[in-house]
Order: C-alpha cells, then sequence, then structure tokens
C-alpha cells in the first residue's frame, strides 16, 4: 500500500511479490497483503538458501539408509536411502525440513544429484562387501521428478559412476499421478528404459486409480505408515491396509509397507500377503558405514522377530 509500506516502485514491487508468493502457499485463489512480517521472513529465507547453498558445496548432505527387510525369510532384500542434511548447529536434519526450500530456490536438481551420486557409490561399496544383489531406493519429490532435465541428470550420473541401473530403485509419491497423464507416461517410461525399477509411495492415499497404474511402470508400491501404525489395534486401518496389499498383488506388484514398529504389524503384513517391510523394528537409518556392519550381522542371522 502507497504510502504506508513504501513510496519507492522497487520496493513496492517487491513487495507484491512477497505478498503473492504468501498466496501461493496459502492455497493460491486467495489474496494476501504485504506485512513487515513477511518481509523478516524473506530475509530469514534467504539466510536458509545461502546455507542450504554453502551445505551442497561443502557436501555437507549425507545419505543414511534403512534396509529391507522380506518378511517371508527375514533377509534384507534392499535398502531405502534418506538424504541428510548434517547442520552445524541444527543438526542432522531430514529432507522434508529443507526440501521446499530448494524447489522454491532451483536448487532440486543439486539434490538429485547429490542424492543419486551417493547411492551410486554405495551400491557399489555394497558390492566390495559382497552384497552384490542389494538394491537401493532413492526418493525424489514431485517437483524433482517433473524437473526439467531430471532424466538427463540421472542418466549423467549413472554414466559416470559406472552403476548397473538395475540396482536401483527410484521412489516417486503418489501425488505425481496428478501430473498430467501423458507427460508422466514418457518420463517415467524414460526411467524405465534406463533400466531402473520404480516405486509409487504413499500407496493408498488420495486418489489412485488401478487403470492408471497398470499405465504406468511400477514395479512396487509402498503402503503408507500412517495405515501401518495403527495395526492392529485400529479396525479401519487394518482393514484398508489389508485392501490396499490386496488390490497391489492383484496388479502383480511388489508391496513395501514403511514404519514397522510392532512385531504384531510383522504377523499382520504377512497373513494379509505383503512382500517386504522397512521401520525402526529391524533398524533405525544407519550411515554408510554403520550400514555395511548391520549386514554382516543380519547375513549371519536372519531378522525374524
Amino acid at each position: 500500500m502507497i504510502p504506508a509500506d513504501s513510496g519507492e516502485p522497487g520496493v513496492l514491487m517487491r513487495y507484491a511479490d512477497l505478498a503473492m508468493y504468501r498466496a501461493k502457499e496459502a492455497g493460491r485463489n486467495n489474496v494476501q497483503f504485504f506485512t513487515p512480517t513477511l518481509n523478516a521472513r524473506a530475509a530469514w529465507r534467504l539466510l536458509q538458501y545461502e546455507e542450504l547453498v554453502s551445505a551442497l558445496d561443502a557436501d555437507h548432505l549425507i545419505l543414511h539408509y534403512q534396509p529391507k527387510i522380506e518378511l517371508a525369510t527375514g533377509q534384507v532384500v534392499g535398502v531405502a536411502a534418506f538424504l541428510r542434511w548434517q547442520h552445524p548447529e541444527k543438526g542432522l536434519m531430514s529432507a522434508q525440513q529443507f526440501i521446499h526450500l530448494a524447489e522454491e530456490s532451483g536448487l532440486v536438481l543439486r539434490l538429485v544429484e547429490i542424492g543419486l551420486r551417493q547411492a551410486c557409490i554405495q551400491i557399489q561399496a555394497l558390492e566390495r562387501a559382497g552384497f552384490e544383489t542389494l538394491s537401493i531406493a532413492v526418493s525424489f519429490s514431485v517437483r524433482q521428478v517433473m524437473a526439467s532435465g531430471f532424466v538427463d541428470r540421472f542418466r549423467r550420473v549413472i554414466a559416470e559412476t559406472g552403476l548397473s541401473p538395475q540396482r536401483l530403485e527410484v521412489e516417486v509419491p503418489g501425488a505425481i499421478l496428478a501430473e498430467e497423464p501423458r507427460l508422466l507416461q514418457e518420463l517415467l517410461g524414460a526411467l524405465r528404459d534406463i533400466g531402473v525399477r520404480l516405486i509409487l509411495a504413499d500407496f493408498g492415499v488420495g486418489d489412485c486409480s488401478p487403470s492408471a497404474l497398470q499405465k504406468l511402470p511400477f514395479s512396487a508400491v509402498k503402503i503408507d505408515q500412517r495405515f501401518i501404525r495403527d495395526i492392529p489395534y485400529d479396525v479401519s486401518a487394518t482393514d484398508v491396509t489389508a485392501a490396499v496389499i490386496a488390490l497391489a498383488r492383484k496388479l502383480r506388484l511388489t508391496v513395501v509397507a514403511e514404519g514397522v514398529e510392532t512385531t504384531q504389524q510383522v504377523s499382520f503384513l504377512k497373513s494379509a500377503g505383503c512382500t517386504q517391510c522397512q521401520g525402526n523394528l529391524y533398524s533405525y537409518p544407519l550411515s554408510e558405514e554403520a550400514l555395511i556392519g548391520f549386514l554382516v550381522r543380519q547375513y549371519e542371522r536372519p531378522l525374524i522377530p
């Protein structure tokens, strides 16, 4: 507002931009007025951005790994990778705490490359340690996958590391199904042609029609942990999870349950026909060094709770 906020055209335009971004964050189709709080927030986000760029340059973003267990045997059959920021003051930060900042500031493809490159290097380390069959699943946000250049960046990292792409799994959130169908088919088809396996996460949450899944090259689905955490005490969660597993099996998809924390949950998942699971019952996410030690121990003694 003139002159309450400023009389300078350039300043007014910057303030209008801040109000516009606030309106987008609030769900679009609404009106937001500039306030001094927005200016302070913008300064704070700029500081965060500068910290993230420094972290990227200094290799402070690392992967941690959580084993995936085959329910029938108790053996580790793969590993899920989680991107972490080793912040000097805040400690280990999950990707959820900085992915939106990266998306808004154009850093998504740098995060893609860092996570993918570390996963490729870790797979090669697993091979040297004698674990030649384990795959690593790397998670990406919708904005990362849909970013221009995602597939090209993917191909380049695999070529530079010399990794067999069959050892990689790409995990994408279920929200990606809301993207334009033809573009999504082309994009996921290109990833499949590279040789990686595709996993649809958050399965059972939101709209996910069987016909849409049949047209897309997913080989596995991951059941959202919001269902798993209430098993077996919540009848609704138990029934929904059983139905989701049955649907996935009808579609001939591998079913992975995440967030498993109790033996009761394992018993139910086995009886419902779930294929694999991951969760703190078996292991918290591990550093790359701790992962090798964990795998050596489980190879001697399968993880059957």
